[in-house]
């Protein structure tokens, strides 16, 4: 488990600095990378951000095996409280029961929203994507002390999960641990986060 999580790191890592590199000068955006574990999964999130660009990674590993994605994400010209992102995305699949390594080409769209308020921020996004049928939706609630309250719901064909989440920024930067509990699987989960958006 530590080998595959060391290659889907330094997988993930040489993307994300290919992406950097070709991306140019940052247009007031950012990188987000957020690592979980638990008792049965391990999840790393990197998505950065280059104008109306986004791309984003995952890898995901879990008792039947690990799944990575890829998805190239572009702000649609539209006005409104929303900003709304769509992109081919491609996923790869692994299952250890079988040994069979399997791909998929699809879509990704997400509309989010940050807020800042009095008391911190708000923050809410959706997304769907053709491959899998995967839906996902988050809330988070931001407070001026660091701490940062979250919920999220996802699906696909493959996995159901809602989630509660707890953040505190360390020394008001860009890091922050995290934990949390998932209620279908009835796990809790450590993890640390930075954000640059």
């Amino acid at each position: 488990m530590v080998k595959k999580m060391r290659s889907a790191v330094f997988d993930l890592a040489a993307i994300g600095l290919a992406n950097l590199c070709l991306a140019g000068p940052a247009m007031a955006d950012g990188e987000f990378a957020q690592a979980d574990v638990s008792s049965e999964t391990v999840g790393i999130v990197l998505s950065v951000g280059r104008g109306n660009w986004t791309t984003d990674l995952s890898y995901f590993e879990y008792n039947e095996g690990w799944a990575k994605a890829l998805s190239l994400r572009h702000a649609l010209p539209v006005a409104g409280p929303l900003t709304l992102k769509l992109g081919p995305t491609v996923s790869v699949r692994y299952e250890n029961a079988t040994g069979r390594i399997s791909e998929e080409v699809g879509v990704r769209f997400s509309a989010e929203r940050y807020q800042p308020t009095d008391f911190g921020s708000l923050y809410v996004l959706g997304e769907l994507g053709s491959v899998d049928h995967a839906a996902f939706a988050l809330a988070q609630v931001g407070f001026k002390s660091g701490l940062a309250i979250e919920m999220s719901a996802g699906g696909s064909d493959t996995y159901s999960e809602k989630t509660i989440g707890f953040s505190k920024r360390i020394n008001g930067g860009p890091y922050s641990v995290r934990a949390g509990y998932r209620f279908e699987t009835k796990v809790a989960f450590l993890g640390f986060s930075f954000n640059t958006f």
